[in-house]
């Protein structure tokens, strides 16, 4: 990290995009990037040299946005979703049947 501070769960992550080949980023917390990029007017960046627009800095996880934590929520992938309703399907279609036996959504 370029302020020398670890990432955790209630840290902002942005990854600023590298153009060209643009399937490449370089990751930096929102911190650095406002305070050295933003403030400073300086949109090269910090690891690469590379020039850089506001187009091209994407936001990794932001615990302050609730609709981005939704997102990031296992409960609402796709997949657990199915997974979880056919299960609940199975368990009223054999009631009884394995009451006893519990299954794991998340694995």
């Amino acid at each position: 990290p370029v302020l020398n501070k670890p990432f955790t769960d209630r840290t902002k992550i942005v990854a600023i995009r590298q153009r060209p080949p643009g399937n490449e980023a370089n990751v930096y917390s929102y911190e650095a990037y406002h305070e050295l990029n933003v403030k400073a007017k300086n949109n090269i960046d910090l690891v690469s040299g590379l020039k850089f627009t506001k187009e091209d800095v994407i936001v990794l996880q932001d615990p302050n946005d609730e609709r981005h934590c939704k997102l990031r929520d296992i409960q609402n992938f796709s997949h657990i979703r199915t997974q979880r309703d056919s299960i609940n399907n199975n368990n009223n279609t054999t009631a009884g049947v394995s009451g006893n036996v519990r299954h794991s959504v998340t694995a």
